[in-house]
């Protein structure tokens, strides 16, 4: 039942990692500890066409991470 409300279970395995490196800066180095992107590697993996194709398959919010809906303000507005 939750696959079907995640947008990244359609991705592959080695898909959900890319994605994840996109949009933490982080990767895993040979020890297995998370190491940060420097820019100019987080830029080349945002310009790869293996992730590109990811944000083609992704729905619009998701591939640019933001939340699927926006939050609905509501304080401070005036009750109608």
């Amino acid at each position: 039942m939750w696959d079907t409300l995640d947008p990244l279970a359609m991705l592959t395995p080695a898909e959900r990692i890319l994605e994840l490196e996109v949009r933490s800066a982080k990767t895993l180095d040979a020890n297995l500890q998370f190491r940060t992107l420097s820019f100019t590697e987080w830029q080349a993996k945002v310009k790869s066409p293996d992730y590109r194709a990811i944000e083609q398959k992704l729905p619009r919010p998701v591939a640019a991470g933001l939340p699927t809906e926006p939050p609905r303000p509501t304080a401070g507005l005036p009750k109608r």
